[in-house]
């Protein structure tokens, strides 16, 4: 029978298991909610719901050396964060060399001003990065600002997919 210390025991149990909110990204995907993509070079793409826009984070991965774990500060330039808007959804087209009839409009780039990137992956990704095959990367954006954006975004992506893929 649960008495009560016991479940005051379980709850100072569960709470010194529990990570404090710090060490984890807030899941501030901002109107980027729509479904995810990546490619060649280091390249990955958040949709927006309607799929006219998408944040694009991208590094040529061959001129600067990845590690198994990664930090940029967007003030530099060897990885950079940008919003793209289009008038039309343009969803189909990422990481495809399939391209529809009507060339998808851009309608605005704005990069980000600031923020922290940063990219990890294990040991196995890392060494099929350096054989110069698909590997997959854990991408955390922390308050990274884009003018026009009501707030920073912060937030994880996991197990994305860069490299050349057939398509």
């Amino acid at each position: 029978m649960n008495s009560p210390r016991s479940v005051f025991i379980l709850f100072l149990v569960l709470s010194a298991c529990t990570p404090p909110p710090s060490q984890e990204p807030e899941l501030n995907f901002g109107p980027f909610t729509g479904t995810t993509a990546s490619c060649g070079h280091l390249q990955v793409f958040v949709l927006t719901q309607s799929g006219t826009g998408y944040l694009r984070i991208f590094m040529d991965d061959q001129a600067y050396q990845l590690k198994q774990e990664n930090t940029f500060n967007l003030e530099e330039d060897i990885l950079s964060v940008e919003y793209l808007e289009f008038d039309q959804d343009i969803s189909h087209t990422l990481c495809n060399d399939v391209m529809t009839v009507r060339r998808p409009k851009e309608l605005q780039r704005v990069p980000a001003k600031s923020g922290v990137v940063r990219i990890a992956m294990g040991p196995e990704d890392l060494e099929l990065y350096r054989k110069g095959v698909t590997y997959r990367v854990n991408v955390v954006l922390t308050d990274v600002l884009i003018d026009g954006l009501a707030e920073p975004l912060s937030f994880r992506l996991e197990g994305m997919a860069v490299g050349w893929l057939p398509g």
